[in-house]
């Protein structure tokens, strides 16, 4: 095998939000969690809803939308298809396996809450507190992960994979919001 040097993103914004909006996000996930057979299953060990929970979720859309201008992309002239956004609680003892995204161009997280549980990038030697309102967008390619929770607050965060919108890709989708890049 050989190895092969890659370019990594990554990028880091603190997006306000208000409270009645997190309020919203996190009733969200709890309603979502009902839904899922995801719990404990991937490489998130805690509670998830399904993938495409918030691919629709208008705040989301708004957010991505506003922050897409201030990120650049490889391809400037293309658009980003927003096509997974789930959502996740890790309470007291939960964690999230090392992965990557390999799929996806870009992927991030949007925390709706604070706890000391980290999102390390150990290629990176990047280590980010999660927040109300950090948002983190980076490489699918990069490895990462959250060590185990060890408080009694629960993180809540919402997680997405975009990819580069195609016009094979765009003949083919029908009823997903797009993140724009004009």
């Amino acid at each position: 095998m050989k190895k092969v040097m890659v370019d990594a993103f990554f990028y880091e914004a603190q997006i306000n939000l208000s409270k009645q909006q997190v309020k919203y996000l996190i009733d969200k996930i709890e309603e979502k969690f009902k839904e899922s057979q995801y719990h404990f299953k991937t490489n998130v060990l805690g509670y998830m809803t399904q993938w495409t929970s918030f691919v629709r979720e208008p705040i989301m859309q708004e957010i991505l939308n506003l922050t897409i201008d201030d990120v650049k992309f490889d391809q400037p002239k293309f658009k980003y298809e927003l096509y997974d956004a789930w959502g996740l609680k890790l309470e007291k003892g939960h964690q999230t396996k090392e992965h990557s995204h390999k799929e996806a161009e870009l992927s991030g997280v949007l925390y709706l809450s604070d706890v000391n549980q980290l999102l390390e990038f150990p290629k990176l030697k990047i280590k980010v507190k999660p927040t109300v309102g950090k948002l983190v967008i980076f490489s699918g390619l990069l490895r990462h992960s959250a060590a185990i929770n060890k408080e009694d607050v629960p993180k809540y965060a919402i997680s997405f994979n975009t990819r580069v919108l195609t016009p094979w890709r765009a003949a083919g989708l029908i009823g997903n919001k797009y993140i724009k890049n004009d």
